[in-house]
């Protein structure tokens, strides 16, 4: 799996599509600077030339969602037609049909959001306490989906990754079947979990053993970051003004983020539109009754190391708080946020 390097390999390797084409860069520098691609600026013009190479310049083009720059990547193909396959709002824009029920969330779907994130609290610590030197991946990953459905959930989606390899990270799983921990690993695991079809996500990654001096230390500024966004949470602060607060401390240690800071959750979950998100230059004000996860991920280029940690939130009013009841300990600190 580690020859698969990028994007584009991952999803034709994943896919039965046969013209998958991506517009990633296999580059670190390119990585870091665009925050894998999350924010690149050469987005729209790369789609452009994607849509032409495959002959739809003067095409018929069904549209679902959009992209950053999408009106720069219309306009560079004026002959093409655009059309959406959802509906259309009063200015144009195509809209999903779930957008709104996304945007909010009532106190019923937050007693949704808490149940499915207690179930998830139950999988992560059964996880936690069978991860160690010699367990078998596959009966780890067994454990967590057995107390998932234990608990009720619906559908339970699992990104457990184990190493140093500097795409481990993206690749679930990225190890043989039948393989084993092993003292010294890094283990992640992104569990998305849902309940009554509301969907939460957590992340927990951790050393087995123990974490050496510098592994701690990226795990210490990944807990920087997450204070740093908590501190700044207030009504109609935007994801771009969270991102800048959880970047600071990443920065400064000399770090870099890997991936987004987190993004709203719900409805449809991880699969659905996210319109708050902590991304740069995302505008989408906090507000009443959001729920979303907080989700710093810290990585040490130099060494590969990563620590990734956060749980579902949501602001109700002037008050804000994580949906657990009581919270899974991020490892391997101890720290634990009531």
């Amino acid at each position: 799996m580690r020859s698969l390097r990028t994007w584009l390999a991952l999803g034709r390797a994943h896919s039965w599509i046969e013209n998958v084409v991506g517009s990633y860069r296999d580059d670190p520098a390119w990585e870091s600077a665009t925050n894998w691609g999350l924010s690149s600026p050469e987005l729209p013009a790369d789609v452009a030339t994607a849509l032409r190479e495959s002959g739809l310049a003067d095409g018929r083009i069904g549209l679902t969602g959009s992209w950053p720059g999408i009106e720069a990547t219309l306009a560079a193909l004026p002959g093409a037609r655009f059309e959406p396959t959802l509906r259309i709002g009063d200015d144009g824009v195509p809209l999903d049909l779930l957008e709104p029920l996304l945007a909010t969330n009532s106190r019923w779907e937050i007693g949704r959001l808490e149940r499915a994130q207690a179930i998830a609290d139950d999988a992560m610590r059964t996880f936690m306490e069978v991860v160690a030197d010699g367990v078998s991946i596959d009966r780890a990953v067994a454990e967590v989906r057995y107390r998932t459905l234990l608990g009720g959930s619906e559908d339970t989606i699992l990104e457990v990754t184990c190493g140093l390899d500097e795409w481990a990270l993206w690749v679930a799983p990225n190890q043989p079947r039948n393989a084993r921990y092993r003292s010294g690993d890094l283990v992640t695991l992104g569990l998305m979990n849902s309940y009554d079809g509301y969907w939460i996500q957590m992340p927990r990654s951790w050393i087995v053993g123990g974490a050496a001096p510098a592994q701690q230390r990226v795990f210490d500024v990944a807990v920087s970051s997450l204070e740093a966004i908590l501190s700044t949470i207030r009504p109609g602060v935007t994801g771009g003004e969270l991102w800048d607060a959880g970047l600071a401390p990443i920065e400064q240690a000399g770090f870099a983020p890997r991936g987004r800071l987190g993004h709203s959750v719900g409805f449809t979950g991880v699969s659905g539109p996210e319109l708050f998100s902590l991304l740069p230059g995302n505008e989408v004000p906090l507000d009443d009754r959001v729920a979303f996860v907080i989700h710093p991920c810290v990585w040490d280029r130099a060494t590969g190391i990563v620590a990734q940690l956060g749980d579902t939130f949501v602001l109700e009013g002037e008050r804000s708080r994580f949906l657990s009841a009581d919270p899974v300990p991020y490892e391997p600190t101890g720290v634990s946020l009531v």
